[in-house]
């Protein structure tokens, strides 16, 4: 009988530190799952404050946009220079690099920015297939300006969020071949030829 009253004794005077751990280790698990959410909060918020190109009602219809030989309307051909900055970010949905390949049967989907010499997001935007070697054959499709969040801070000038383009054509009409792709931003009076130094295999 003493023996199970001292039993009992040792099992009271545990069971309070017993529950005291388990609030410990569910306080321990809680500020665990706050921290894991704060985390995924934070990386939600990054990823949703990354430069987002605007849909354009215009290159969701490639099929009303094709690479020709001439250049798209309103472009001047009076003063055409090279100059100008820019880049070509994805194509097809694909980060763009040195050489890329896209089929002649389908679109060639491009999404970039583009300024002219004098720093400046002209209105008029276009890509240009030029085929190599130099010299060759170029073809021509019309881009749309769209804005990019946070592209003008990276290019040290707020008012240059409206500088990116995004441009869908059909290849249809583009012979098989390698093409230097360059990017045209102007208006009728001038044309920039920007160079972003990539290239694109037709087949």
């Amino acid at each position: 009988m003493n023996r199970s009253l001292a039993v009992n004794g040792i099992v009271r005077g545990l069971a309070p530190a017993m529950i005291y751990g388990f609030i410990e280790v569910l306080d321990a698990m809680k500020m665990r799952l706050i921290s894991s959410a704060a985390v995924a909060v934070i990386v939600f918020a990054t990823g949703c404050s990354k430069p987002e190109t605007a849909a354009s009602s215009g290159a969701e219809k490639p099929a009303a946009n094709r690479y020709q030989t001439q250049l798209p309307a309103g472009f001047g051909t009076k003063n055409l220079q090279s100059g100008g900055k820019c880049w070509v970010d994805t194509f097809n949905g694909k980060r763009f690099s040195a050489q890329n390949e896209a089929d002649r049967s389908g679109t060639l989907t491009l999404d970039g920015w583009a300024i002219d010499g004098s720093g400046a997001a002209a209105p008029l935007v276009a890509v240009e297939l030029s085929a190599t070697p130099l010299g060759g054959q170029s073809f021509y499709a019309a881009a749309q300006r769209t804005n990019r969040r946070g592209l003008g801070e990276a290019l040290k000038n707020p008012a240059l969020d409206s500088a990116a383009l995004v441009s869908t054509a059909s290849l249809s009409d583009v012979p098989q071949g390698t093409y230097v792709v360059r990017l045209l931003v102007g208006d009728a009076n001038s044309v920039t030829r920007c160079e972003p130094g990539l290239g694109l295999l037709v087949k």
